[in-house]
């Protein structure tokens, strides 16, 4: 970790997220954090309390002829609901604009970032397993290009890779020192987000197996809804389609084509519904 972290240091404008969101998502995760408080720290952003607002007052989460105050929106959402809604306006801001290095147009990034969280959704939802809860699956599968954001600000140029079935992630570390899932993985602890949340992202294109004793499901979840975005044809990118599904997740969370195609019809379907929702509907 301290290669990957002197690789940050030395990059110039590295990506930061806004401090009023850092904080909202640190205080959130903590138990002990009164709903007053978070009420307080939402209130320094306008676009995210009238994101929680919104949803609260929402047709999925309101109730007819009443309307919900700020605090009772965060007790009515929950936490994780909140830290989703926070990641979900001030990381998308972030990503929108990521993916240069990669050759991707304005808005990729975001739309694969959005649409890897709802595939991890799905798949932890499908999966039922109590340790790999769907609400963090999503983050996982939201944030885990971040090391995208780094990589740009590196000064990488993807146009250079050869184009053969070499691994771009050696292209990445022999390029700039480290590769973008590595980077994210750091990028996330800047953040403060949990820690759980950035192992998900370092090992999102090399999970664990089983037998190894950093194993841990939700890395399988959010490395299937990686490959399965890439599958669908979003933020390919000029990396393209070099990833390839870790056997044993291939084996116990994608192991029928049927089973794929739904999954694929899924996240397209709820993807149209969060882009419309948010406004950024292509």
């Amino acid at each position: 970790m301290a290669g990957v972290r002197n690789v940050l240091d030395k990059i110039d404008d590295l990506p930061s997220m806004p401090a009023a969101a850092a904080r909202l998502v640190s205080q959130a995760m903590d138990d002990a954090v009164g709903s007053e408080e978070l009420e307080r720290l939402a209130r320094t952003d306008e676009a995210i309390s009238t994101a929680i607002l919104r949803r609260a007052n929402s047709a999925t989460y309101g109730r007819p002829g009443r309307i919900f105050s700020l605090e009772e929106s965060i007790r009515r959402l929950g936490r994780r609901l909140i830290v989703r809604i926070a990641l979900e306006h001030q990381v998308g801001a972030l990503l929108a604009a990521g993916g240069s290095a990669y050759g991707l147009r304005r808005g990729d990034l975001w739309r694969g970032a959005l649409a890897g969280g709802l595939a991890a959704e799905a798949i932890a939802q499908e999966l039922g397993d109590p340790a790999v809860p769907s609400d963090l699956a999503f983050l996982g599968g939201l944030l885990r290009d971040i090391g995208k954001l780094a990589i740009d600000a590196s000064g990488f140029d993807a146009s250079g890779m050869p184009q053969d079935e070499a691994c771009f992630l050696e292209h990445e570390r022999a390029t700039v020192g480290a590769d973008h899932a590595e980077l994210g993985g750091a990028l996330a602890g800047k953040w403060l987000l949990p820690e759980r949340l950035a192992n998900a992202i370092r090992f999102h294109h090399a999970p664990p197996p089983p037998d190894d004793p950093r194993h841990d499901p939700l890395f399988d979840v959010v490395h299937a809804a990686d490959v399965v975005v890439l599958w669908i044809g979003l933020a390919t990118g000029d990396d393209g389609l070099r990833y390839r599904l870790a056997p044993h997740v291939a084996e116990s969370l994608l192991p029928s084509r049927r089973g794929a195609e739904s999954l694929i019809a899924v996240t397209w379907s709820r993807l149209a519904e969060i882009e419309a929702e948010l406004g950024t509907a292509a």
